[in-house]
């Protein structure tokens, strides 16, 4: 791995400015306690932090004859079998010991700083490496000797701090608002559940909610496939979309697709082209995932379409499907994949209210969506600064500023 450095920064092979250790393998349920030492598993590491829901403990006894894999506040622990290269600094006195395919860096503090080298460990150019270091077929496997050899860059140590603070501000702030995201997530699943239920009417709305099958909501269509081996049926103007286009999607609305048919495709297969405001629903693997067209569009066949007829609202029909999407899932089978026949789907029954209550439920439904996709975006671009930033901070691409106190 080739670093352009500035002239204050260093280069260390990592064995030289810390200890790296291998973690404790054991499947003997007996090792294993409901209260005991946790047992820090490479599933448990992600980036800068460690997931604790689902951590496996070890009794006490069993982690003292292995003492020396025990966890210090200012270790980094390493996925060396899997992810190869996320880690995660140790920034709590969790009485843990190091576990099933991970490393731990224990660092010379007087050298490095952990939180500097934690974030470069996590650096996409260091990921990458780490990749190229390891073997394996199926999953990556990173040996401790290549890892442990690796250069580190390695500025003065003052500008290390300022760099690990400048990225902790950053992630600090990713943080709050995926918690924002999580709080707007579960309000919208409380209004949905009142709202789609009629257990929560809306004011000047009394009207009975009435029992319907999918068919009486409107047209159902079915899709299909031209000839692929016909270039005159593809390369068009008509969107074609197909369930991995519907599962790469981050919003309810289907807005293009990559791959479009001709006038002729359509006309020469059983791809029905439908207007726009047709709720295009999976029915073939991905059972349930669905979107709203805002142009016109056709679908392969692993779909049934509904062109809502004047009664019923289509983004309502989004939101109340995609709530009940376990219902379409069980009426679903097959062994390859699953997949819901169209003699199924359109006898499913759910509760509608009249058309006027439909459009006000899909408001205020559309409204906690929009919310929710807008701090997902500002996530998505928090990230993307945050891994430019990394770049420049961690290569001396861009220097810093140090205070005199930090050092």
């Amino acid at each position: 791995m080739k670093l352009n450095l500035p002239e204050d920064w260093s280069v260390n092979a990592l064995n030289k400015i810390s200890k790296v250790s291998i973690g404790l393998v054991t499947t003997m349920t007996k090792h294993y306690s409901n209260c005991g030492v946790a047992l820090i598993r490479n599933s448990d590491i992600k980036e800068n932090r460690i997931t604790k829901k689902k951590l496996i403990r070890l009794t006490k006894s069993f982690a003292d004859q292995h003492s020396s894999r025990k966890l210090n506040v200012g270790d980094i622990v390493t996925v060396h079998t899997g992810e190869v290269g996320v880690s995660s600094m140790i920034d709590e006195d969790l009485d843990g010991s190091l576990g099933f395919a991970t490393l731990n860096t224990r660092v010379k503090k007087e050298l490095i700083n952990p939180e500097f080298l934690c974030w470069y460990f996590n650096s996409p150019k260091f990921l990458s490496h780490c990749v190229s270091l390891s073997t394996g077929d199926g999953r990556q496997n990173l040996n401790l000797k290549d890892f442990a050899k690796v250069n580190i860059p390695v500025p003065p140590l003052p500008e290390q701090k300022k760099i690990a603070q400048i990225l902790s501000t950053w992630d600090q702030a990713i943080t709050a608002t995926e918690r924002l995201l999580e709080n707007s997530q579960q309000r919208k699943k409380g209004l949905m559940q009142q709202l789609l239920t009629g257990k929560k009417r809306l004011p000047g709305f009394d009207g009975e909610w009435e029992s319907k099958s999918i068919s009486q909501t409107g047209k159902i269509i079915s899709g299909g496939t031209p000839d692929t081996n016909d270039s005159d049926l593809w390369g068009g103007d008509v969107q074609w979309l197909t369930p991995t286009d519907i599962t790469a999607l981050k919003t309810h609305f289907i807005y293009d697709t990559p791959r479009k048919i001709t006038e002729k495709g359509v006309k020469e297969s059983s791809a029905a082209l439908m207007p726009s405001g047709s709720l295009c629903v999976c029915t073939r693997a991905s059972v349930g995932l669905m979107a709203i067209s805002t142009t016109p569009i056709t679908t392969n066949q692993g779909f049934k379409s509904v062109i809502p007829n004047n009664k019923h609202d289509v983004e309502f029909l989004y939101y109340l499907f995609s709530f009940n999407r376990h219902v379409f899932i069980r009426y679903s089978s097959g062994s390859t994949f699953m997949e819901l026949s169209k003699k199924d789907f359109v006898k499913i029954i759910f509760s509608y209210p009249p058309v006027a209550e439909q459009k006000a439920i899909a408001r205020i439904l559309a409204s906690a969506n929009d919310e929710i996709e807008q701090l997902q975006k500002r996530i998505d671009g928090l990230k993307q600064e945050k891994k430019a930033l990394m770049q420049q901070l961690l290569t001396g691409k861009r220097r810093v500023q140090v205070e005199m106190e930090v050092a």
